[in-house]
C-alpha cells in the first residue's frame, strides 16, 4: 500500500480602540443686532467701533467688539479621531476568456467569456445564463479625401494660374512655398550654413612594434606583435583599440559580449496555469525535488565566463526575485545548462488564493549587464482549494499525485479541540484514548465525531468541480476543514479529510480510499485484540452518508446511519479487485506513511 498527510494553522487577532474625551470650553457671548466683518488678521483692528468682528488666524478665534473690549465670539473646533477602517471587500472573480467561437462553450462555469463571430458579440456566463458583455461598434462615416499637395519644382518665379495646394522652390529666394487658393504661402526656406568644427584628429599609425614607441603623441597607434593587441595613446596613456580574435564559430569582436548567443526563459511548470496548492506541497515535500518549481534558464555553451544576472519583477505571487550567476565549465559540461532559479515565493498569496485570476510575469535576463534575453507573460491562477490529482508530464505520460488530496488533513486546526470538548460534554464517561484499548473502543470515539456533525445537520454535498479547463492538469475542489465546518456540508473528499483530521487528533491510524470518481475513509486499529491480518482489521466509513440519520435528534437513529456507514465502506473496500489495490485506479493512503515517506504537511486554511 501507499500512504499520505497535511496540517492547518489559524490565528485570530483582537483589537479595541478607545474614543478620547473632549473637553468643552466656556465662550462669553455677546448679542448684536448688525455685526461688521473685518476679515482675517494677525491681529485686532486699530480703533474699533461697536459691532466690528474679525477671525485672528494668531489665536484661531473669532473676536466681536463691545464697545469697551473684544469678546470671543467663536473658535476652531478640534479635529476629530479618525474611524475604524471598514471591513475589506470579497476579491473580484477574474473573467476566463474562452476566444472566439461560433456558438456558446458547452457547460459554462461563472464568469466564462467568449466573442461569437455570428452576431458579433462578446458573451459573460454569470453561472445561469450568458450576459451581453460587449458588442461590434458601426463603422464611423468616412471622411473627406484631404488634398495633397502638387508639386511644380524648381522655379525662379511662381507657377502661372495656380490651383490650390500647387507649391514649388524658388531658385531666387530659397524659399519653398505652397498655393492656399488666394495667396502663395511660405513652406520652407533653406537654413543657414552652420559655423565649420574643428579638425578632428587623425590616428597616426606607428605599423607593428614589438614594445609602444618612445615619446608618444595623442592618437599614435600601433600594433603590439608581442601580445596581438592594437593600442592608441589618448594623451597620457595607451589604451586598448582592438586585439586578435580567436577562431570561433560565433562571430563576436568583444569578448564580453553574449547577446548573439542562443538563451530562453521557460515556463517549466506542470502547466500553462498556476495551482497555488500544487506548489504549496512542492515547497514542502522532498517528492517533486527534481521538477523545477517554475522556470528553467537555458544557459548556452558558449557562455562560459559570462556573469549573467536573473530579475523577476514583484507579482501577486512572487516577491521580487535577482539572482546572479558565473557560468563555469563544470555547469555546461560541453552543452547547454538548464538553470532552475529559486523563487521567493509569498506564502500567505499562495494560501489565500480562494478565486481564479491571473498574474503577469515580467523576467529579464543579463550577461555582463547586457540584455540577451526579455520575457512578458500572463499566467492563469486557480484557488487553493484545487487539488491536483493528476498531470501530464513533458512526455505526456499521466502522473498520478492522488496523494494529494491528504494534504487537505489538519489534525493540528484549532477548532478540532472544541469538537472534542462538546463531545466529552455529551457524556462524562467517555475518553479519547486513540488506540490504547480495543477495536470495539476505536469505533466507540469515531462514532462520537460522527455524532457532533449529525446533531449540527453536516451533509453531503457533491461540489467538486473546479473552473479549470486546462486539458495538462486534473483537479478536484476541495473544502478545507474550516469551510465544512461553516457550511455544514462536505463532498467525498470533503468528510473524509474533515474526520480524519479528527480521528488522527486523537490518536488513530487513517487513511483515504481512493477508487474511480470516489473517496472514503480508512481506520487502523493498532489494539491488543486484533488479529494479524491488516486488512480484516481495517475499519472502513462512507463518509457521504453523513447527515442521513432520518431523526438526528434520536440515538437509535444516529447510530443506525453510523452502521449503516460502516458497513458500506467495508462492502466497497472488498468490491475493489485485490489485485490492483495501490494502483493507479484505486489506491489506500494511510496519512502517517505519506508524512514520514515523501514529507506531506497539511495547507492550513489562513482566511
Amino acid at each position: 500500500m501507499r500512504h499520505l498527510t497535511f496540517t492547518i494553522l489559524l490565528g485570530f487577532l483582537l483589537f479595541s480602540l478607545a474614543m478620547p474625551s473632549c473637553k468643552k470650553e466656556e465662550i462669553t457671548m455677546v448679542e448684536y443686532k448688525v455685526p461688521i466683518w473685518k476679515g482675517s488678521l494677525d491681529s485686532a483692528p486699530p480703533n474699533p467701533e461697536v459691532g466690528w468682528a474679525y477671525y485672528d488666524t494668531q489665536k484661531m478665534q473669532s473676536f466681536i467688539f463691545d464697545g469697551s473690549s473684544w469678546q470671543v465670539m467663536a473658535q476652531d473646533g478640534k479635529n476629530g479621531v479618525n474611524g475604524n477602517d471598514g471591513k475589506d471587500g470579497l476579491n473580484g472573480l477574474g473573467i476566463i476568456w474562452k476566444g472566439e467561437l461560433s456558438t456558446a462553450p458547452a457547460n459554462p462555469n461563472i464568469n466564462w467569456a467568449y466573442y461569437n463571430t455570428i452576431d458579433g458579440i462578446a458573451y459573460i456566463f454569470n453561472g445561469l445564463e450568458w450576459y451581453y458583455l460587449s458588442k461590434n461598434g458601426t463603422d464611423g462615416i468616412n471622411g473627406q479625401d484631404g488634398l495633397g499637395i502638387v508639386w511644380k519644382g524648381e522655379l525662379s518665379t511662381s507657377p502661372t494660374d495656380p490651383k490650390k495646394n500647387w507649391a514649388y522652390y524658388n531658385t531666387t529666394d530659397g524659399i519653398a512655398y505652397i498655393f492656399n487658393g488666394t495667396n502663395w504661402n511660405y513652406l520652407a526656406k533653406n537654413g543657414n550654413d552652420g559655423e565649420p568644427g574643428q579638425n578632428g584628429l587623425g590616428i597616426v599609425w606607428k605599423g607593428e612594434l614589438s614594445t609602444a614607441p618612445i615619446n608618444p603623441k595623442t592618437n599614435w597607434a600601433y600594433y603590439n606583435s608581442t601580445d596581438g593587441i592594437s593600442y592608441i595613446f589618448d594623451g597620457s596613456e595607451w589604451n586598448y583599440l582592438a586585439k586578435d580574435g580567436n577562431d570561433s564559430e560565433n562571430v563576436n569582436n568583444d569578448p564580453t559580449n553574449f547577446t548573439s548567443l542562443d538563451w530562453d526563459i521557460k515556463w517549466d511548470y506542470i502547466s500553462d496555469e498556476f495551482y497555488p496548492s500544487f506548489t504549496y506541497m512542492h515547497l514542502l515535500s522532498s517528492y517533486f525535488r527534481e521538477l523545477p518549481e517554475c522556470l528553467t534558464i537555458k544557459v548556452p555553451k558558449d557562455a562560459v565566463g559570462a556573469k549573467i544576472t536573473l530579475t523577476i519583477d514583484a507579482n501577486q505571487f512572487m516577491d521580487k526575485t535577482v539572482l546572479e550567476e558565473t557560468v563555469t565549465t563544470d555547469k555546461v559540461e560541453d552543452k547547454d545548462w538548464n538553470w532552475a532559479p529559486i523563487i521567493n515565493w509569498k506564502q500567505d498569496a499562495l494560501l489565500n488564493a480562494d478565486q481564479p485570476g491571473f498574474f503577469n510575469l515580467n523576467i529579464v535576463l543579463e550577461a555582463n549587464n547586457k540584455v540577451v534575453k526579455r520575457i512578458t507573460k500572463r499566467i492563469i491562477y486557480h484557488s487553493i482549494n484545487d487539488c491536483v490529482y493528476g498531470f501530464l508530464d513533458k512526455n505526456n505520460n499521466v502522473v498520478n499525485t492522488k496523494w494529494l488530496f491528504c494534504s487537505y488533513v489538519n489534525e493540528d486546526n484549532p477548532k478540532i479541540d472544541e469538537i472534542l470538548q462538546s463531545c466529552l460534554a455529551w457524556d462524562n464517561t467517555r475518553q479519547f484514548v486513540g488506540n490504547q484499548k480495543t477495536k470495539q473502543d476505536v469505533i466507540n470515539q469515531m462514532y462520537w465525531i460522527w455524532e457532533y456533525f449529525a446533531l449540527r445537520n453536516t451533509r453531503y454535498s457533491s461540489i467538486t468541480n473546479t473552473s479549470s479547463s486546462d486539458p495538462k492538469v486534473a483537479s478536484q475542489y476541495v473544502r478545507f476543514f474550516d469551510q465544512c465546518i461553516n457550511n455544514n456540508q462536505a463532498n467525498c473528499v470533503d468528510g473524509s479529510c474533515l474526520l480524519a483530521s479528527i480521528y488522527k487528533k486523537i490518536g488513530l491510524d487513517v487513511g483515504l480510499v481512493l477508487i474511480p470518481r470516489h473517496c472514503f475513509l480508512a481506520v487502523r486499529p493498532h489494539t491488543s485484540d486484533v488479529s494479524g491480518q491488516e486488512d480484516a482489521n481495517v475499519i472502513f466509513l462512507e463518509t457521504t452518508l453523513m447527515g442521513t440519520a432520518s431523526n438526528p435528534y434520536n440515538e437509535n437513529d444516529r447510530i443506525n446511519s453510523f452502521n449503516n456507514a460502516l458497513q458500506t465502506g467495508f462492502d466497497e473496500f472488498f468490491s475493489i479487485p485485490q489485485d490492483e489495490l495501490s494502483s493507479g485506479k484505486y489506491l489506500v493512503i494511510l496519512i502517517d506513511d505519506m508524512r514520514k515517506q515523501y514529507g506531506i504537511k497539511p495547507i492550513p486554511y489562513s482566511r
